[in-house]
Parts: structure tokens; sequence; C-alpha cells
């Protein structure tokens, strides 16, 4: 999951859950994303105005 928050661009990578449901997955860690990441996202985002 990627989002961006007060200027910075944040990285949630997803837990697989045990029981197989997408439902039930879970966060594992919040990181400020790389800024390769970073400007990839922003592009994107862009792309669509």
């Amino acid at each position: 999951m990627v989002a961006e928050t007060a200027g910075s661009v944040m990285v949630v990578p997803l837990a697989k859950p045990d029981s197989g449901n997408p439902k039930k997955c879970r966060p594992i860690g919040c990181y400020q994303a790389a800024k390769l990441l970073a400007d990839q996202y922003r592009k994107d985002r862009g792309a669509g105005e």
C-alpha cells in the first residue's frame, strides 16, 4: 500500500492472512518510500488529473 501524506510518500507492506481471506491482510510496518518509488508514485498520480 502506498500513499502520500503531509508531503511524504509512505509505504505500508501487507502480510498475507493465515486464513487465505484477503480481507484479513494486515500491515507489517510503515516506511518512507525510496526516492525512485516516491517519484514514480507522484508521476502516476499526476497522470490522472
